[in-house]
């Protein structure tokens, strides 16, 4: 006996070119792609890949850790940097959302 859930999976999966079949990608009046919505910076991931990592498709894990690293010491840096500007009573900026200073 099939259990529910899986019986639903199954229809899913079989319908799920149906609808594909039908679908077209939203364009601008004038053609183009049309790329509006929710887009957010919050990655590490460039949108342009760069050169110093040539047509490799994959990061070995001690690059990926150094590309970590350097973001989580920028983020740092810039950190410092916002709690020295409110010390001394500049900027503040999203400081009214979190009450004084950063978290």
């Amino acid at each position: 006996m099939l259990r529910p859930g899986l019986l639903a999976m199954a229809l899913a999966a079989l319908a799920a070119p149906a609808f594909a079949q039908g679908y077209k990608a939203p364009r601008t009046p004038l053609g183009q792609p049309d790329l509006q919505g929710t887009w957010s910076n919050a990655t590490i991931t460039p949108l342009t890949r760069p050169a110093k990592f040539g047509d490799r498709l994959v990061l070995t894990p001690q690059e990926a850790a150094a590309l970590e690293q350097a973001n989580r010491d920028q983020v740092a840096r810039a950190r410092r940097a916002q709690h020295r500007a409110l010390a001394v009573g500049i900027g503040g900026s999203g400081d009214h959302r979190r009450g004084r200073g950063l978290p």
